[in-house]
């Protein structure tokens, strides 16, 4: 009855474990926010920032990231979140809740194991122009791919 005990423990031990999570790498998320600015385009027009937020993870701030996209999108790219942008554009008498750039941020970010991530993320705009989406990606070859992406929501 003791062994019969004691491998049920193991079991129910194992079953619990998953593996442990070697945290996320920068190109990792640079694909991802680089994907996510693709998604509905209108939210980029006339922009003149990208603010990226990933205060709710553990992740660092890095220039590497904010240097990327500012290649990419040709245009200013810093570190804010939605509340410290809506501020400071209420403070310059914009319409509240109107924002002249695109705010990214990562809301959650889930090792799955085997070198797959599930990433939360939102693209606000204004009021009236945002998008959440999930993305599961995967590293293949060296390079990062999506093998599932989910519109979580829409404003």
């Amino acid at each position: 009855m003791k062994r019969l005990v004691l491998l049920l423990l193991l079991f129910l031990g194992a079953a619990g474990c998953t593996a442990e999570d070697p945290g996320l790498p920068v190109s990792a998320l640079d694909y991802v926010l680089q994907e996510l600015m693709e998604t509905d385009a209108a939210l980029n027009e006339s922009m003149e920032y990208i603010a990226v937020d990933v205060s709710g993870t553990n992740l660092q701030e890095t220039e590497l990231l904010s240097a990327s996209l500012e290649e990419n999108w040709e245009t200013d790219t810093f570190f804010s979140s939605l509340d410290e942008l809506q501020e400071n554009a209420e403070a310059e008498a914009e319409r509240e809740g109107d924002l002249t750039g695109v705010s990214l941020a990562v809301t959650d970010i889930t090792y799955e194991g085997d070198n797959t991530w599930l990433i939360d993320t939102v693209k606000h705009r204004s009021r009236d122009g945002a998008v959440g989406i999930a993305y599961t990606i995967e590293e293949d070859g060296g390079s990062w791919i999506i093998v599932d992406e989910q519109l979580l929501w829409v404003a």
